[in-house]
């Protein structure tokens, strides 16, 4: 008979996605949205929560405050970095023109184009991000003068639709 000492077993390693929150995962996550990451994209890692996880922190009543704040303040900051993106962009013409096969210079109009869709694209995600700062503001007040009574809009709406003369 031999002597075997009982081996001290491994370890468990916890398999999966982090589902439970914490603010250093919400953390990690943000900080890769600041940093020009789609939730999409970070989701898709194994190390992180999924979509799915996401979704469900959102849903929660008691985090759910906490983790917007957080998030929201992270978009609204990759937004103004997307800012500074969108400038590196419209300023880079290096591409613009290109050799042509007889080695004259080609406007490279597809280049071009693409500069402008993906400028007007990070436009359209800023506005949506930070809508504070970037969105177009609706003047809404009304300056002029009513120059008709509410009576007198009415039988103006009434003859404009039964025409221009008066039927019984």
């Amino acid at each position: 008979m031999t002597d075997e000492k009982e081996q001290p077993k491994p370890e468990k390693r916890r398999r999966g996605r982090p589902s439970k929150y914490s603010d250093a995962v919400v953390d990690r996550i943000c900080t890769r949205l600041v940093e020009g990451e789609s939730l999409r994209r970070i989701c898709s890692d194994p190390d992180m929560p999924s979509l799915t996880t996401i979704w469900n922190w959102y849903r929660r009543e008691d985090i759910k405050e906490d983790f917007l704040k957080q998030f929201l303040r992270a978009r609204a900051f990759q937004s103004l970095v997307m800012d500074g993106d969108m400038q590196d962009i419209a300023d880079d013409s290096s591409r613009d023109i290109t050799e042509g096969e007889d080695g004259e210079e080609v406007v490279d109009r597809e280049h071009i184009q693409r500069s402008k869709l993906r400028v007007d694209t990070l436009w359209r995600r800023m506005k949506c991000m930070n809508p504070e700062m970037f969105a177009e503001k609706l003047d809404v007040n009304h300056g002029g003068k009513v120059e008709m009574s509410l009576p007198e809009l009415f039988a103006a709406a009434a003859r404009e639709r039964l025409g221009d003369g008066e039927k019984a």
